[in-house]
Formats: C-alpha cells, structure tokens, sequence
C-alpha cells in the first residue's frame, strides 16, 4: 500500500477517527467528531488502487464492500462504495490495543456478566459510539482472565485478539469470507462447542431469533444494536418479530437479558470525547417489566437500582456536564429529558477526571 499508508499514517498521527476518499476529490478526515480537509489536492488515483487491490471485480459485481487492511501502526475497517459512478471508500480506525472498561469511562462492574455461563449482553448506540470497542474489551477480559472458548462473527473483523487463557476464533461474515450471513454464523455457531458468542450487529428477525436461542441454550451472547436506550432496545428486539410471537419474546427476553449498555461519546473541553452510558442490569422488577411489556417503566427501575451501578443516560450526561469535562449546551441538547437532565445536573457527585482513554 505504497501510496495508501502515508495518509493512514496522517490519519494516526492527528488522531482522526475516519477517513473520505473519493476518486478526483480531496481527501477529507474526521478530527474531535468534525470533518475537515486533509489535502486540498485531489486524490492520487493509486491510493484508491491500493485500497481495492484485487477486490476490483467483486467491487464491480457487488457495488459495495466491507473488509478491513492493516499497516504496521494500526488496523482500519473499509467501506468500498460507488458515489456517481466513481468509486468512494470510508475508513475508520481500530486501535491496536484493547483498553479496559475503567480506561473507557465504563464502570468495572460490568465485567462481572462476563462469569455468567448463559444470557444476552447488548451494547448499543449510534454508529461510532464505541460499541466494537466495548465488546473487545469485555472479550480481552475473558481471555485473560477465563479458560473459555469464544466466537466472534464479525463484518469486518475489527479487534484482532490472541489465545491468552482462552480460545479465540473469529469468523468475518460477506462473500468470500467465513461465514455467509450473521445469522448462518450464529446458527453454525452451536456446533462450535462455544461458551461465548459474539455477533458483531444484531439487524435482523433471523439474526436476532438466532442468538437468543443461543443464549436460550448455554451460550452466554454479546451482540450490537443501533438503540439509544435500554427500553428502546427491548423494543426494537421485540417488534421486530411478528405479533404472534411478541409474548413469547418478551417471556425468553425476561429469562435470558443480562445487561444492556447503551453509549455515546460526547465532544470534551479537551478537544477529546468522553463515553456517557446507560447501564441496566436485569433485576427482578426489570425482568417483570420485559415479560409484562412495561418498558416505559425501566428507567424508573434503572434508577432505582443505582447501588447495583446502573445509570441512566441522562444522568451519566449530567455528570460529565456537572463536573467541567463537557460544555453543558452539548450535554444537555443530548438528554432526552431535559428537566430530568436539569435536577441531575443540580445534584452533587464526587468529582472524576475525563477517562485517559483517547476516543
């Protein structure tokens, strides 16, 4: 990738969180959350040669690929896309090293669904909200600290992991790669002999059906959603399948849900972000409330559980502002409540240094 590295290499050293290339087009870089040029001259053709290699004929037939490429400094996940009838290409950053959940702004605690043998563990938020790296970092957990078996089925592959104490295996879902669809790859999953699964995005029925069965059935599951809160995430899994069967999904959700974290990174007065959360774990009220379709009815139960270290967003959004780490128009434009949002605000909480690590 003689052409391409050099500005992977601009991208690492300005600490940019994705990258635009677009043929006869400047390249442009996402810096803090906002874009900006990274050279005003147009595109050397030759990088996006570099990017597509021997790609190009599936590009053509496909008109769209995800896959990931690696330097020597860092590890990049690839969207190769037309735009006008020219090729276009997003890259993101995956850091090479996997931070823990304390470094993250992540409450240590979490770890502990981790020892569970069987459940369902969601993560979720928006697109470049952290989620792949809470995940890897709940998995490096394991790994070092667990004699386990663990399956990741991802689209790309993003964190690279190495057997420590436990067995990885990584399987990377398209054309071409190791599985077909994340849900061939879960379903071909239980004749793996896994103790944990990952599905890297949970999108669909058959997806969705596919790993709560698994977690029905000895498999403690990890898995993404695009939801920005407990409730809604509930939700989401439930409507999506038909009515019919609504009842009985929120019946095994009650039984299997161990914890949903939700996130998203918010601009710091560093020039940084720092991770606001919500965290539910499943208590007996919470679990009644999945199984009786009173999800309206789970923030009042996250509150309440705070001694158990659960949160609501808008309280993890509060802090951040009460504290200096975030200017408090940012975090409260992100609140869903915003009176809910204010009395947080008012409330005093010992004092905490934005988490060290660089989002």
């Amino acid at each position: 990738m003689q052409h391409l590295t050099p500005i992977l290499d601009r991208m690492i050293d300005d600490r940019a969180s994705d990258l635009m290339l677009r043929e006869a087009s400047p390249a442009y870089y996402k810096v803090q959350g906002a874009w900006r040029v990274l050279d005003p001259e147009p595109l050397d053709p030759r990088v996006l040669d570099d990017l597509i290699g021997d790609r190009r004929e599936q590009l053509e037939t496909e008109r769209e690929l995800d896959y990931s490429v690696a330097t020597t400094r860092s590890r990049f996940r690839v969207n190769l896309f037309y735009e006008r009838g020219n090729v276009s290409a997003v890259l993101r950053g995956i850091p090479t090293d996997i931070p823990t959940l304390d470094q993250l702004g992540l409450p240590v605690s979490l770890y502990d669904v981790t020892r569970d043998t069987q459940g369902l563990v969601l993560v979720t938020g928006p697109t470049g909200s952290g989620k792949s790296t809470t995940l890897a970092s709940l998995i490096d957990h394991v790994n070092r600290n667990h004699t386990k078996h663990i399956l990741t089925i991802e689209d790309p592959i993003e964190f690279v992991h190495h057997n420590k104490k436990s067995v990885i295996t990584q399987q990377e879902v398209g054309h071409g790669a190791d599985t077909k669809t994340f849900a061939a790859g879960v379903r071909g999953a239980l004749r793996k002999a896994p103790d944990i699964i990952l599905v890297g995005e949970m999108r669909d029925l058959e997806t969705i059906s596919a790993a709560v069965t698994a977690a029905e059935t000895g498999h403690l599951v990890m898995g993404t959603l695009h939801t920005n809160s407990a409730a809604e995430t509930i939700d989401r899994i439930v409507d999506v399948f038909p009515h019919e069967a609504q009842n009985l999904v929120r019946t095994q959700l009650a039984s299997v849900l161990r914890a949903v974290v939700c996130q998203q990174l918010v601009p710091n007065k560093t020039g940084k972000r720092s991770l606001a959360y919500e965290l539910m774990l499943t208590t007996h009220a919470i679990r009644a409330n999945v199984r009786e379709g009173k999800t309206h009815q789970i923030p009042n139960a996250i509150q309440t559980g705070a001694n158990l270290g659960m949160r609501l967003m808008d309280e993890s959004l509060a802090r951040l502002a009460r504290e200096g780490v975030v200017d408090y128009e940012e975090a409260r434009d992100r609140a869903r409540d915003k009176k809910q949002f204010d009395t947080f605000a008012k409330d005093p909480m010992v004092a905490f240094d934005p988490p060290p690590f660089d989002y």
